[in-house]
């Protein structure tokens, strides 16, 4: 009993930290950033970064809940999912690169075309590190997703001031957020540097595309009502 109070203590104790250093850390970064940044670069950002987001609701597609919430997880399972959310973020990353120029028009803002193709790279890289992030999650390694987190919000907030500082504009606010991915995705490599590589495999994958269909679908309602009203205000 105490040794399950000792856990919970600590994993609320980690909670915490993630959560509350991740805030700080936005916050002093947004008030540097805004006096490097104009008014405008910031909007532009944060528009096509909500676009990204509603777009990432549909890439996990059920993905992650999957790799917790299985009661027993073999490695062909573990192919399955990341060589699922592969081809989904390939899909996703195409139909963004492609079609920034016709959602660049619906806003009536061309330098809106290389933010959300700069910030399609995103999915590119989330992938290999959605699975073993998932992982972490089902093991209940609070500590190392606090550690991962963290070393990410550091990453990320101090390369946007860094590409502000030096003229980048609204794009050191993308390279920024690519620079955190990766750091998330290398520090979800080390922290399941035992767990075997994931070579690609569709073995199976009918089972995950079934649960994804019923998962995904609250994900995706729940993101876009959180994500609509600050499109429609950017629309206009």
């Amino acid at each position: 009993m105490n040794q399950v109070k000792n856990n919970l203590k600590t994993s609320l104790l980690y909670s915490f930290s993630d959560k509350y250093i991740g805030l700080v850390l936005r916050l002093l970064s947004s008030i540097v950033l805004a006096r490097l940044l104009t008014p405008n670069e910031i909007g532009l950002f944060s528009v096509s970064f909500v676009l990204v987001m509603l777009a990432h609701g549909l890439r996990d597609f059920g993905i992650s809940q999957y790799v917790i919430q299985q009661k027993t997880l073999t490695h062909l399972q573990l192919r399955m999912a990341f060589t699922l959310g592969l081809l989904l973020s390939l899909i996703i990353w195409l139909s963004l690169y492609f079609g920034a120029t016709w959602i660049s028009s619906f806003f009536s803002e061309t330098n809106m075309v290389k933010t959300i193709q700069e910030l399609s790279i995103l999915f590119l890289l989330v992938p290999f590190g959605a699975v073993r992030v998932a992982i972490l999650k089902r093991k209940m390694n609070f500590q190392a997703l606090t550690v991962i987190n963290v070393f990410s919000y550091l990453t990320l907030n101090l390369s946007c001031i860094v590409l502000a500082c030096q003229g980048w504009g609204v794009s050191a606010l993308v390279w920024g957020n690519v620079i955190g991915i990766l750091a998330t995705v290398l520090g979800a490599q080390w922290y399941t540097r035992n767990v075997p590589l994931l070579y690609p495999t569709l073995q199976g994958a009918r089972v995950l595309l079934n649960f994804g269909v019923k998962v995904s679908a609250s994900q995706i309602i729940e993101n876009l009502s959180e994500g609509i009203p600050e499109i429609l205000i950017g629309r206009h």
